[in-house]
Parts: structure tokens; C-alpha cells; sequence
């Protein structure tokens, strides 16, 4: 497999972290920030173990398995607002349908790097 860097300046226009969801989760929370840490707390562990998988998987050997996870990852993703993930992982999934093998390993290597950034982001909530 020939893999060539992806393009990522698209992603540079994601926010990483969606201010709506944002603003939605603190006055879900009454402005509580010990609730709001809990929600993104528990999102962390399957986040983790999701991005060990990837990292293993973003190599194309099993791209069912690596589609499987992408897609958990696109899922879980959504639904605390880290849309810049979202959105590569989306394109992963994206990818590996059209049979792009090529295009999804490269992306997907990029998903652990971008994860640490969403990572520090979520620690100034």
C-alpha cells in the first residue's frame, strides 16, 4: 500500500470542539463545570480504547474492523461536539466504502495526533 500524506487543510476550518455543544452542555448543567467535567469524563474511556484499536488497525489489514471502529469513534464523537474528529474519522469511513484503502490508513494515522489535541481542548471546559 503506497500511502501518500493526506490533505488536511479542510479540517483547519472544524472547530474542534462545537461552541454550541459547548453552551449546550453547560446549561444542561446550570452552568455546573463538575457536571459538565463528568460528561466529558465519560467519554474518554471508550475514546481511549477506540484510538489503541485504529492505531493497530490503521495499517489496512482488517479494514472491516477498522471501518467498525471509525465509525464508534465518528459516533461518540458526535455526540460531545469534537467535530474536527468527527469529521476525518467520517472520512475514514468514508474511504475504506469506496475501497481507498490508501486514503483511509493515511487519514486514520493522522486520528491519534488530532485526539490529543481534542484532548486538551476538552480540559479547558
Amino acid at each position: 500500500m503506497d500511502q501518500q500524506e493526506p490533505n488536511l487543510q479542510k479540517y483547519a476550518t472544524i472547530d474542534v470542539i462545537d461552541p454550541e455543544t459547548r453552551a449546550m452542555f453547560y446549561e444542561y448543567a446550570h452552568d455546573n463545570a463538575e457536571m459538565v467535567k463528568d460528561i466529558i469524563d465519560s467519554f474518554q474511556p471508550e475514546a481511549d480504547e477506540l484510538i489503541d484499536n485504529i492505531k493497530e488497525l490503521a495499517h489496512g489489514n482488517d479494514p472491516e474492523q477498522l471501518r467498525y471502529n471509525i465509525h464508534s469513534l465518528a459516533g461518540i464523537c458526535g455526540s460531545i461536539g469534537a467535530m474536527q474528529l468527527r469529521q476525518i474519522a467520517v472520512d475514514v469511513e468514508v474511504a475504506i466504502k469506496a475501497g481507498q484503502m490508501d486514503t483511509a490508513c493515511a487519514l486514520a494515522k493522522v486520528i491519534p495526533e488530532n485526539y490529543t489535541q481534542l484532548l486538551s481542548e476538552l480540559k479547558k471546559f
